[in-house]
């Protein structure tokens, strides 16, 4: 299952390890780049590394950018996504109906 990460604090995100390190009061978290599949920026505080936005966008992981009203503003996409959403989507779909012994 991917996870949608919701930034609503001040933060710092970098990468390291193909995965996104986030910085803040609290300490650092590190989140796997393969368990993500869409970030939300919802505070004007927080910073992102160049090198992290690169990976997050090879990895075809939308960021979504919000203004103080909550309102998306920006949206960072990949340029050549890959499918690894809708190939497990497809895998799903084509999984055979569980047979029992009766």
């Amino acid at each position: 299952m991917f996870k949608q990460i919701f930034i609503v604090n001040r933060a710092y995100l970098s990468y390291r390890n193909n995965s996104m390190i986030v910085k803040n009061d609290a300490g650092a978290t590190p989140i796997c780049l393969d368990d993500i599949d869409i970030v939300i920026i919802e505070n004007q505080q927080t910073t992102l590394t160049s090198s992290l936005l690169s990976h997050l966008a090879l990895a075809n992981i939308v960021v979504i950018f919000v203004d103080e009203r909550h309102i998306p503003s920006a949206l960072s996409l990949g340029l050549y996504k890959n499918s690894r959403t809708a190939k497990i989507q497809r895998s799903q779909i084509n999984l055979s109906k569980p047979k029992y012994n009766l």
